[in-house]
């Protein structure tokens, strides 16, 4: 167990103090670089809070994608390295047109994509999900 305080009050604390005590001694021209810092910051405190759990939920979908068997434990291997040679894969595979007839797993890889796609806009644009009215 970590020791209080955790890394999201750390973030949160970082980015409440930046908006409210550094942004408005900021010159109109630095205004822009202090918002994207703590832009930065909010997304760091969604990834965190996100964990691992968008990642091993793509590298289960990709191994359903190549009929794989669903790496249960990833304590011994390196996610990250799967998941990378799983996504050049299958990168190279949509270039080759290898699902794009229907019954070639269009639809899988056309869930997987949207399901990495909106996990990637929580991370990082909640808000125009929001908008979009997507949740």
């Amino acid at each position: 167990m970590r020791d209080e305080p955790t890394v999201d009050d750390l973030l949160e604390a970082a980015r409440e103090s930046l908006l409210e005590h550094v942004l408005p001694r900021m010159p109109d021209n630095a205004r822009l670089e202090v918002l994207m810092i703590a832009n930065a910051l909010a997304i760091a405190r969604r990834v965190s809070a996100a964990g691992a759990a968008p990642l091993c939920s793509e590298l289960r979908d990709l191994e359903a994608v190549y009929g794989l068997a669903p790496n249960t434990d990833l304590h011994g291997s390196d996610p990250d390295a799967k998941l990378h040679e799983l996504n050049v894969q299958l990168a190279r595979d949509i270039r080759c047109g290898k699902f794009d007839r229907p019954h070639a797993g269009h639809e899988t890889v056309a869930s997987l994509l949207w399901n990495v796609t909106l996990d990637k806009l929580r991370e990082c644009r909640p808000k125009m999900l929001r908008t979009e009215g997507i949740e």
